[in-house]
Formats: C-alpha cells, sequence, structure tokens
C-alpha cells in the first residue's frame, strides 16, 4: 500500500498534521531514519517552515529521527507558552448552531490535539466539553 503525506498549509489544524506524520512515518517504516525532521519540514508551508525550522535546528540526533520527539518539538514552537489557555479553551467548547454533533467532536479531538501533546490527555480532555455543561441555562 502506497500513501503519500498531504502537504501542511497554514491554517490547517497542525496537531492533526503531527498525528498524520507520526502515522505516515509508521506506516511507512521511516521511524529511525537519519534526517527524518528534515521530511517533515518539506511539507510545510513557507510560514511555518519559518516558525519551526530553528527549532529544528536545535534537535539532536536522537530526536531528528524520531517521530514523536520531532512532532513534540515543533508543536511547542507552534504553540509556544499557550498551551494553557488552548487547555483552559477546552472547558468553553460547545456545539455551535446548525454544527452537526459529528462535526462537533472533530472540533472537539482537533481542539485537545493542540492542547495536549499526550494521547491520554488529549482523549481525557475530550470529555470536557460534555462534562462541563451547564445544564441550568
Amino acid at each position: 500500500v502506497q500513501s503519500k503525506l498531504v502537504n501542511f498549509k497554514t491554517g490547517d489544524n497542525f496537531g492533526t498534521f503531527c498525528d498524520r506524520f507520526q502515522s505516515y512515518v509508521a506506516m511507512t517504516g521511516l521511524e529511525g531514519t537519519p534526517n527524518l525532521h528534515i521530511m517533515f519540514l518539506q511539507h510545510v508551508d513557507n510560514k511555518t517552515y519559518a516558525i519551526i525550522k530553528p527549532t529544528a535546528d536545535t534537535l539532536n540526533i536522537e530526536q531528528q529521527t524520531d517521530s514523536s520527539e520531532i512532532c513534540k518539538a515543533f508543536k511547542d514552537a507552534i504553540y509556544g507558552g499557550s498551551s494553557i489557555l488552548l487547555q483552559s479553551s477546552m472547558l468553553d467548547l460547545s456545539q455551535r448552531p446548525g454544527e452537526t454533533i459529528d462535526e462537533f467532536v472533530v472540533r472537539i479531538r482537533e481542539s485537545a490535539q493542540t492542547a495536549y501533546t499526550d494521547h491520554t490527555r488529549q482523549d481525557e480532555a475530550c470529555l470536557l466539553p460534555v462534562l462541563c455543561v451547564d445544564t441550568t441555562a
């Protein structure tokens, strides 16, 4: 099965792109390949490249071959110290008028992927908008 990694464009969800990158690397057996971080850089637009390239230059040899480490470092570069704000914003998510349940679930998942790097925390965070519903309104 041949697969192609979709390029990231500003405006796309960076967390989702990182997940796709990690899946692609696993599926193609590229994990552990030297300069894997450069392959990542080749799949982002110029604006994103300019933001994450300085971080790419600081990765050690081991990190350069580990898709998980690459994504963690690049997410930190993209989102910076905003992860606390992103995490607290999970509490405020609610279904928009006209938004289907499926669309709302996708938005929750994308928000969790953006706010958290750990998959277990992402899964737990997806429950927040449901558990924190104001039933008195």
